[in-house]
């Protein structure tokens, strides 16, 4: 186990937990095969696959968390606990309690927090959001883990690598247990024998819920609005719903394969399932650089290499996407700026291509240097939600958003990913994806409305932006 026993007495002053791991070699590991089996023992599962700008590739498992919090408006579950405490000082008390040493050799999370906000978590950090208050009873605001404990693979090096954190004032105890632990974890893993994944039933069909001719009176509502000076653009969304049983695991796989995306994710928690495929950064922090990747501009595939560059071409000369990615790189900019040093703020790359299976998109990259003493939670909420799920300025869109849509977006416009307790931060924009809640089942997905967006285009771009994930659960529908 790494590190050596003895290694670990260096940290003892300055932190009270420390991360150690057992490492092996894996040829075949079939991330979603494992997260599968331990998804029937527990009920719950926690899949994350991070592709990091270092061209370094990990899937995260979480087994067995040390709590399970799901925040509602006022008040908090955690480990079936009812608790009425801010929770945000509740996040902030645990990753000042697990504070741990970044220690080499280790994969970028090693322990901390993880799971997802919802959209309407905004409302917590923005007082002026009083629209958003009259949330539906028993809607979550976050589902989140404490996690103690994961199985971390290495896509590159293909290693698995058992983590788990130990307690520094009862190193003794603490260590012999985490050896057993992991020893054992091993051994199940190593037992795990192919099998078939739970299935997913589709009971009706995905139906959008708003027409074309309720999503073009909302356009020309919104088009008002930024003629009158509210606001300079608005994300707009039209989710499609329909009713399905079983499992959304199928659904991660399968976007997994047709969508590789820097972020894919699969959670399960009571009656509650996601399944992403994001290609967008909020935030990341490493050490005390902070970045942003805003994604802004859309157009489809090509279905020839031709068309593909045509598309291109449009996107890269449009005036109305290209002022739209400006804004909202300008809004990145200014809500990174809230949390860093003064100056700092910086635009390294700008309006570049991505590709990705169905759309290509124009990307920015936005770097800064982190106040000091800055929380993981402080930085969230300086950031949250994005822009280019929200609009410009923030506050009011998020207000016509509510008035205009009459719905609660749950993790769409959300963020997923992990605080960890050596203070690095990685959160993904929750687009792409699917969720069930009970046996309601939504793809979600939105447009960026501004002054001159034509409705008939921006309808289209909801089901473009979608595609993929139609795509997928097309698929495996039983």
């Amino acid at each position: 186990m790494k590190p050596a026993f003895e290694k670990l007495n260096q940290y003892v002053p300055k932190f009270k937990y420390a991360p150690v791991k057992l490492e092996f070699s894996m040829e075949s590991f079939d991330t979603y095969q494992v997260t599968d089996y331990f998804d029937r023992q527990n009920h719950e599962a926690f899949q994350l696959t991070i592709d990091d700008r270092n061209h370094d590739r990990f899937t995260y498992l979480v087994v067995r968390p040390a709590q399970k919090i799901t925040v509602y408006d006022g008040y908090m579950v955690v480990n079936h606990n009812e608790l009425h405490q801010n929770s945000r000082d509740y996040l902030k008390q645990l990753l000042a309690k697990y504070k741990t040493p970044k220690l080499p050799d280790f994969p970028p999370f090693s322990g901390g927090i993880s799971g997802y906000f919802a959209y309407e978590y905004a409302k917590g950090a923005v007082s002026k959001l009083g629209q958003l208050a009259a949330l539906p009873d028993q809607q979550p605001l976050a589902q989140l883990l404490v996690v103690d404990e994961l199985i971390a693979y290495d896509h590159q090096r293909h290693v698995c690598q058992l983590i788990k954190l130990v307690q520094l004032d009862q190193l003794t105890s603490s260590y012999a247990t985490a050896k057993r632990r992991l020893t054992n974890l091993k051994n199940e893993l190593l037992t795990i024998k192919p099998h078939s994944l739970q299935p997913y039933q589709q009971l009706s069909d995905f139906t959008p819920q708003q027409t074309p001719a309720q999503f073009e009176q909302g356009v020309t509502h919104i088009k008002q609005d930024i003629h009158n000076g509210d606001i300079f653009q608005l994300i707009y969304s039209n989710p499609q719903v329909a009713r399905t049983s079983g499992s959304l695991i199928k659904i991660a796989q399968q976007l997994a394969v047709d969508n590789p995306s820097p972020y894919q994710f699969y959670f399960h928690h009571d009656n509650y399932q996601a399944a992403v495929a994001s290609p967008e950064t909020l935030v990341a922090r490493h050490n005390d650089q902070l970045l942003t990747y805003p994604l802004a501009g859309t157009r489809r595939r090509g279905r020839t290499a031709k068309e593909d560059q045509t598309f291109e071409r449009e996107l890269t000369t449009s005036v109305k996407e290209l002022s739209e990615h400006n804004m909202l790189v300008d809004l990145g900019r200014n809500d990174l700026g809230r949390v860093s040093q003064i100056g700092s703020v910086k635009v390294t790359k700008h309006a570049q291509i991505l590709r990705f299976s169905q759309v290509m998109h124009l990307g920015s990259t936005v770097e800064s240097q982190a106040q000091d003493q800055l929380s993981a939670v402080d930085l969230l909420d300086a950031v949250f939600p994005a822009g280019t799920l929200s609009g410009a300025p923030k506050v009011r869109a998020m207000e016509l958003i509510y008035q205009y849509e009459q719905l609660t977006r749950g993790i769409y416009g959300g963020c997923f990913g992990y605080f960890d307790f050596n203070g690095d931060v990685d959160m993904a924009i929750g687009i792409r994806l699917v969720y069930q809640d009970n046996k309601r089942t939504v793809i979600h997905s939105g447009a960026g409305i501004v002054a001159d967006s034509d409705a008939q285009h921006e309808y289209q771009e909801c089901f473009n932006k979608a595609r993929a994930v139609n795509l997928a659960v097309s698929k495996v529908s039983e």
